[in-house]
């Protein structure tokens, strides 16, 4: 992952601070130092094992993070719920009918009223 390299570069051949590199590359810091923290650990442990350190750092670098989704919760929707999308989609149909098409609730602003 390019960004991921970004960073570790920055970081150990510019000397860039984790907040300059978060400001830099618009990620969170504390994304910043999950990767810097993780390849560490792993330099360290395949210093203390192998000699191949360089490939296995290098393929470390370019895979792709994870994501653990296995403890979220399902969300259940409810009629509650459906009635409210409706009744907010009525009221878009109503706007578009007026001709205000601009003041119309996009899928995201609908889903952050809910």
């Amino acid at each position: 992952m390019k960004v991921k390299q970004e960073i570790i570069l920055n970081y150990y051949r510019n000397g860039a601070s984790i907040r300059k590199i978060s400001r830099e590359l618009c990620i969170n810091r504390k994304t910043v130092t999950r990767y810097i923290n993780a390849y560490e650990s792993q330099r360290k442990k395949l210093e203390a094992t192998s000699g191949d350190t360089q490939v296995a750092i290098i393929d470390d670098l370019v895979k792709p993070p994870r994501y653990n989704s296995q403890n979220r919760g399902k969300r259940k929707l409810s009629p509650e719920i459906v009635s409210e999308v409706k009744q907010l989609l009525e009221e878009n149909k109503q706007k578009r009918q007026r001709g205000q098409r601009k003041q119309q609730l996009k899928k995201i602003d609908i889903h952050e009223l809910l």
